[in-house]
Parts: C-alpha cells; structure tokens; sequence
C-alpha cells in the first residue's frame, strides 16, 4: 500500500532534481584562451592579486576575462585573469589573477 504522504515526499524529490540543474546558474568562462610555454606571476598588490606574463603563447581572444594556462616553469598551472592587459601572437599579459 502506498501512503499519500510518501507519494507526495517522492514527488516533491523528483521534481526538485529536475528543476534544480535549471536554477543554478553556469560557471564563469574565460572569453579568452591561451596556452605558453613559459611565464611568471607576481602580486601587484594584496587587492589587486597576481600579474601574469606569458611567452610562447598560441590560442586567441581579446577579451576580458582571459585564462592563461602555462606549460612550464616554476608558474606552471592554469591561471585565471579577470583583466587582458596586452596580447600579441607571442606574449599575454593579465592583472587580477588567481
């Protein structure tokens, strides 16, 4: 026998499994991207974050926010920039970087 109270309970999960997806919003991208062979990060300052400058780069864009991915070196990693300050087919420059 089911209970009209389970039924509700197992209607109300359903639902909300199937609406939720809908109601959280999308990740941030990156409107830009880029891989470089080598680069390095310094903080500019405690609110602004870190400065990355990359060389070797492929990739494209040229807005703003920009992820930076460095293959080598001792700032290998992905680095993600909220300001694209400078970019040319060999070197990328970004501020406010994580």
């Amino acid at each position: 026998m089911t209970y009209p109270r389970t039924t509700a309970v197992r209607l109300a999960v359903l639902l909300t499994a199937l609406v939720l997806p809908l109601l959280v919003p999308v990740t941030a991208q990156a409107d830009s991207h880029y891989v470089c062979a080598d680069g390095t990060r310094f903080q500019v300052s405690a609110m602004l974050g870190f400065h990355v400058l990359a060389t070797g780069c492929t990739g494209g864009g040229q807005e703003s926010p920009v992820t930076i991915v460095v293959s080598s070196g001792p700032y290998a990693g992905e680095h993600f920039c909220e300001q694209l300050l400078f970019q040319s087919p060999e070197l990328v420059s970004a501020m406010r970087c994580v």
